[in-house]
């Protein structure tokens, strides 16, 4: 099952730090689940205004799940606060803090 769902995973996103990035999912199964759903809540918000997603490991823990946009900073801002309200708030007390999603510009 968990090779499965990171191929799904390896579709939708660009990588940097691939190896740790797979051990971080493989060991957090909570984040595996939102990273997993988040292409499609992102489409929901963004529409054909995304360019890339991106993952990128942090050695503090965290994995930071990066949005790039071709959206002015505003809109893109806005698009966010959206995508925040409506599904990654209420989700982010069950993923202990170890995802956070930000916004690249192209």
């Amino acid at each position: 099952m968990l090779t499965k769902v990171l191929a799904l995973v390896h579709d939708k996103y660009e990588f940097k730090h691939r190896e740790s990035v797979e051990r971080f999912l493989a060991e957090n199964q909570k984040v595996l689940l939102a990273v997993e759903e988040a292409p499609a809540r992102i489409s929901m918000c963004f529409g054909e205004h995304v360019r890339q997603l991106r993952m990128e490991y942090d050695s503090d823990g965290l994995l930071y799940l990066a949005i790039v946009t071709d959206l002015d900073v505003g809109e893109a801002q806005r698009r966010l606060d959206t995508l925040d309200d409506s599904w990654f708030l209420p989700l982010y007390p069950k993923l202990d803090g170890k995802l956070n999603l930000l916004l690249q510009y192209d």
